[in-house]
């Protein structure tokens, strides 16, 4: 039976540590991919600045990644758990061979990769039994083994823990947002009930409110930032969350506050802002979680312009990656040459054929004269940095032209563009290629 017993703890051993194995494999697996899918997030937003579809990829990799942890996090304990259940087993058996040690000196021992550190000092003692000393023994190896499991771990997850501190607070809430982003009128039944709720927690704060936005001050009243009980503000001020004060005791928000006040032009009299500013604000409308603000907004013509402009850039194929081409080409050009400018030459078609043929014949049968304009257009090389096209749209190559200047100077970049000529270097279809090239100018400093 003795035997029997030892053979099946040997083989629960073996597939314990087998688990741990898969994991710590398994573990990895997963850290390596949230890794892989928060960089794809930033190197999206730098591109393409934020969007409706990027801030929910970041709530749901920020969830993840918090979930994660804590999985993690419960199986440490867990190992930390079993592991002072083996030093107690450890301390049992060190005082039945009368062998007395504080806990300072059973973790002293602990710390030692040699197991017969414990068994040295006793292994001539009659009362203590092989048994006891294989015990004590075992424990150690397995405690070992756990510290280094532990170890590696906690090597391993160190940067998504420290990521996901730094990002409790909005993920708290975001997820506030979304336990309570449902259909207003559907809500319609239980909002009598919350308004009783909240109106005897409001009495925590005053009539009117002042702020510090980011450094920016404001006063309201308390009401206005309750107008819609949906919002990331009504959470705020409904007396359920903390809310920090500045020095001169006004409300914090940790925010950039340039946009606040058409926040609340908007939460006081339906106010929208101005052409130039929708974009901006639709944007803090995202992070306050002002759902009729920005089903206002999404019907401005910025907003709409751009889910035309965002259609028709679909349609292109590679325009994302032809526009990181010309920024990596124009900064690698500008470094080799020390130089304030970088030219680029694009190529830019509408159409996958030539609408019509070149004047001139495939074979030199015929000779043309050419005005000395038409000769410099054809001085240059068929070959360019990088091509666009071709689409199906109305919008046409200027439209297109305009596309690639206004995203290169959201990224801050500065770029003049103008037609050098067209493509005379090659054929299609027995015709020449008429494809027209642009020169690009990206000025760095």
């Amino acid at each position: 039976m003795a035997l029997l017993g030892e053979t099946e703890e040997t083989q629960t051993k073996a597939e314990l540590e087998q688990l741990m194995t898969d994991i710590k494999k398994f573990a990895n697996k997963v850290r390596s991919k949230l890794k892989g899918i928060e960089q794809s997030i930033e190197h999206e937003e730098a591109l393409n600045g934020s969007s409706a579809d990027l801030r929910i990829r970041k709530t749901q990799h920020s969830t993840l990644s918090r979930k994660f942890v804590e999985v993690m996090s419960a199986y440490n304990a867990t190992q930390s758990d079993y592991r002072e259940r083996c030093k107690g087993r450890i301390q049992r058996q060190l005082d039945i061979s009368g062998r007395n040690t504080t806990n300072e000196e059973l973790e002293s021992m602990l710390e030692s990769d040699n197991p017969a550190i414990f068994t040295s000092g006793i292994i001539m003692d009659s009362n203590i039994t092989q048994q006891a000393m294989n015990e004590i023994e075992t424990r150690h190896t397995e405690i070992i083994k756990l510290e280094n499991s532990i170890r590696e771990l906690h090597d391993m997850f160190m940067d998504m823990a420290i990521l996901v501190e730094s990002q409790g607070e909005m993920i708290d809430r975001i997820e506030y947002n979304v336990e309570h982003s449902v259909d207003y009128v559907e809500r319609a039944v239980s909002d009598t009930k919350k308004a009783v709720k909240y109106q005897s927690k409001a009495r925590r704060f005053p009539e009117v409110i002042s702020l510090n936005v980011g450094g920016t001050y404001f006063t309201t009243r308390l009401s206005t930032l309750r107008r819609y009980e949906d919002t990331m503000l009504a959470a705020m001020f409904s007396g359920r969350h903390h809310i920090p004060r500045d020095a001169e005791g006004r409300f914090f928000i940790d925010r950039d506050g340039a946009y606040f006040r058409d926040i609340l032009n908007f939460l006081r009299e339906g106010e929208l802002p101005q052409r130039d500013r929708v974009r901006a604000v639709h944007r803090e409308a995202q992070y306050y979680a002002i759902g009729p603000l920005l089903d206002s907004l999404e019907d401005t013509q910025p907003l709409t312009g751009e889910k035309v402009r965002q259609a028709f850039l679909d349609l292109l194929p590679y325009y994302k990656d032809n526009l990181e081409r010309i920024v990596e080409i124009a900064k690698l050009r500008a470094m080799q040459r020390k130089a304030r400018f970088a030219k680029l030459k694009i190529c830019v078609y509408k159409e996958e054929m030539p609408i019509t043929p070149y004047e001139r014949p495939l074979f030199n049968s015929l000779r043309f004269e050419r005005t000395e304009s038409e000769a410099k257009l054809f001085e240059h090389h068929c070959e360019v940095d990088v091509s666009f096209g071709p689409w199906e749209a109305v919008a046409d190559v200027y439209d297109l032209l305009h596309c690639i200047v206004s995203d290169l100077a959201e990224r801050g970049i500065t770029a003049d563009q103008q037609c050098i000529g067209v493509c005379d270097k090659h054929l299609i279809n027995h015709y020449y290629c008429k494809r027209p090239i642009y020169e690009f100018k990206i000025t760095w400093w």
